[in-house]
């Protein structure tokens, strides 16, 4: 999950940096857009249980093995970015 927001996040901060930076090294513009991308991946997820539970040895071999195993979610800022995204993606396109 957390590759599939990366990514998503990532690509439609390519499309923005592309028109709004005005550079002409695509490099320059890839490796903000992957900063962004990281950034908003730290900010925009967390880890917790299958179940909801929140375990302070999430990390460690053996986390949430009675919750169902670790599960990645998306928090208030994730979900507004992934939407956020997917729009800039759908208008581009």
């Amino acid at each position: 999950m957390e590759i599939i927001f990366f990514l998503i996040v990532s690509f439609a901060s390519f499309i923005l940096t592309i028109k709004i930076v005005k550079r002409d090294s695509i490099i320059f513009n890839i490796i903000l857009s992957v900063i962004i991308g990281i950034v908003m991946t730290a900010i925009g997820t967390y880890r917790g249980c299958s179940d909801g539970w929140l375990s302070t040895s999430i990390g460690r071999q053996g986390a949430c093995s009675h919750h169902g195993g670790v599960k990645t979610f998306l928090n208030i800022y994730g979900s507004t970015s992934l939407a956020l995204s997917v729009t800039i993606i759908a208008i581009t396109f």
